[in-house]
């Protein structure tokens, strides 16, 4: 991938990242800015705390999703044929491939054991 192709990917993440957090903090920015004058109004209290509390899980959870991509899956390994990835491998280096770049390889199968 080019240089530009890979920065436009991370800006188009970055924006992607940037409009979810956003979309959770308006509701907060409402709440902090009336909390002072309405702090006695239970009413109030009472609408906005479940808002507040959900839009806290909301970014709390986009935040483990990014850190949870961030993260290095571990290497899955399992048992393996190499015997059928060298022959796949070899039917295709022993078309044209070779031949264009001049290449001899010689390979010596071992026996099954």
């Amino acid at each position: 991938m080019h240089q530009s192709e890979r920065l436009k990917s991370v800006a188009i993440l970055a924006s992607g990242i940037a409009h979810e957090i956003k979309n959770p903090l308006t509701p907060l920015k409402t709440f902090s800015e009336y909390l002072p004058q309405r702090m006695n109004d239970q009413d109030f209290l009472k609408k906005f705390s479940p808002i507040i509390t959900n839009e806290i899980a909301r970014i709390d959870k986009l935040v483990h999703e990014l850190l949870d991509f961030a993260k290095p899956s571990p290497a899955m390994l399992s048992p393996t044929n190499i015997t059928h990835i060298l022959d796949n491998t070899l039917d295709f280096l022993s078309n044209d491939f070779i031949k264009i770049r001049s290449t001899s390889l010689k390979i010596i199968k071992p026996a099954m054991i």
